[in-house]
């Protein structure tokens, strides 16, 4: 089934997760499969995070203030459809 661009507008991919939290894509997934940071997953390859799921693993993880300011930036900034 496909899904609807809409419904998938507003969501950041992986890769743009991963270079605005300044890690590689394995530990963005290794936080995946930890539960430690929330997605959806609109297919089985087609990941996508959202702008409220991003702040949450910010408050809760224990990141240098540099990586948190790298992603405040990349998730004020537009989002790209995935």
């Amino acid at each position: 089934m496909r899904l609807d661009v809409d419904i998938k507008s507003g969501f950041f991919t992986s890769r743009e997760v991963a270079d605005g939290l300044g890690i590689s894509l394995r530990t963005l997934k290794n936080y995946r499969d930890e539960g430690r940071i929330q997605y959806h997953k609109f297919s089985p390859r087609r990941i996508g995070y959202a702008k409220q799921h991003i702040w949450a693993f910010l408050q809760t993880t224990h990141c240098s203030f540099y990586m948190k300011e790298r992603a405040k930036k990349i998730v004020a900034g537009k989002h790209r459809q995935i």
